[in-house]
């Protein structure tokens, strides 16, 4: 499970397909979420939002980049589902949450 990790790591701001994982990992896909999430207790997916959503937040506090283009730079496919998935996250809208970051 480590390497599915460290490329999760490496590849969050790109495309990560479950299946790719499996492969990494040598098991089937529920055999690779059974795993997962008893290693991490997080499924693949969610480890792969939390780390986009972790990096998400240092480019608010750390970057002058519009939303749109940190939900892509982070691997999101869409600035709406960013923000949707941001919110779930952290309670409130990027937008939002970089008004509160002190200049």
């Amino acid at each position: 499970m480590a390497g599915v990790a460290s490329h999760i790591q490496k590849s969050y701001h790109e495309t990560i397909r479950i299946e790719d994982l499996a492969g990494i990992a040598n098991l089937s896909v529920s055999q690779l979420q059974r795993k997962f999430k008893k290693i991490y207790n997080v499924t693949p997916v969610q480890y792969i939002n939390k780390l986009r959503i972790h990096e998400a937040c240092e480019m608010l506090k750390n970057t002058n980049l519009s939303v749109t283009q940190i939900a892509y730079e982070c691997g999101f496919g869409s600035s709406s589902f960013f923000a949707t998935q941001f919110r779930h996250a952290i309670g409130e809208s990027p937008s939002a949450y970089r008004s509160r970051i002190p200049n």
